[in-house]
C-alpha cells in the first residue's frame, strides 16, 4: 500500500479525511505519521475502525445484565419474529 489513503481504504474505512474527521488530527499529521510513526498511524486507524464497530451495536440491560447486540443479531431477530 502505497499512502495513506490507500491503506485507510484497505482497511474498510472511506476516507483520509474520514479518518482526520473522526480523530480530530490534521490529514497532513495523519501522512506524516504514515511515513515517519506507522504504528501512531495505526492506532488512530484501528481507533477509527473501533468507533465505527461500535455504532453497529445495541447495549441492552435486562434484569441488571448487561448485553451488546450485533446488528447482524437484531436483523435476525427481527426476521426471526416476522415469521411467527
Amino acid at each position: 500500500m502505497d499512502t495513506a489513503a490507500t491503506y485507510i481504504k484497505g482497511k474498510g474505512l472511506p476516507s483520509l479525511q474520514y479518518v482526520s474527521t473522526e480523530s480530530t488530527v490534521s490529514r497532513s499529521t495523519l501522512n506524516g505519521w504514515w511515513h515517519t510513526d506507522r504504528i501512531k498511524f495505526e492506532t488512530v486507524v484501528n481507533g477509527c475502525l473501533y468507533r465505527l464497530d461500535r455504532q453497529h451495536t445495541l447495549a441492552l440491560s435486562v434484569n441488571g445484565i448487561a448485553l451488546d447486540i450485533d446488528a447482524e443479531s437484531i436483523k435476525r431477530a427481527f426476521k426471526w419474529h416476522q415469521t411467527i
